[in-house]
Order: C-alpha cells, then structure tokens, then sequence
C-alpha cells in the first residue's frame, strides 16, 4: 500500500502532514479549556485535518489504478474526480 501511495508524492505528503495536524491538535485538546456550544474549541479542526488526510490518500491511491488508462480518457477522469 505504502508504495501505491508513494507513486503520486503530492497528495501522500499533503495526507501526511495533515494526519500530524490531526495528532497534535488531539493531544492539544486535553489540554485546551475552551468550549464553544458545550464541545472543545478543538474538535472542527481536528475533523477537518482527518478529512483532508482521508481523501487525499484515497485519492492517491485511486489515480495510482487510473493512470493505466488512455490518454484521451485520462484528462475526463481526474478532473471528475
């Protein structure tokens, strides 16, 4: 898997650096007092970072299978994605 990843290095760095974002602020929100409507201020941005971290791995991983296909298709296919 890891070198599924690797092939397409933009979106596994920007998946890797979100999943660091997202440990921090989750060991950050033990220790954080603010709360905005009942929940910790933390609890957005550490979903945020997840998401971000979550689609660009399966987006990596998803183009690694796709760029076997033409060229003429290849342009339709990743922008739909």
């Amino acid at each position: 898997m890891k070198q599924n990843l690797l092939k397409n290095k933009v979106l596994f760095w920007l998946g890797s650096i979100h999943l660091i974002i997202f440990i921090v602020l989750f060991v950050y929100s033990f220790f954080n007092k603010i709360e905005v409507l009942g929940i910790n201020s933390m609890i957005k941005p550490m979903k945020f970072a997840l998401s971000i971290w979550l689609y660009s791995w399966t987006m990596a991983l998803i183009l690694n299978y796709i760029i076997d296909l033409p060229i003429r298709r290849l342009p339709k296919v990743v922008y739909g994605l």
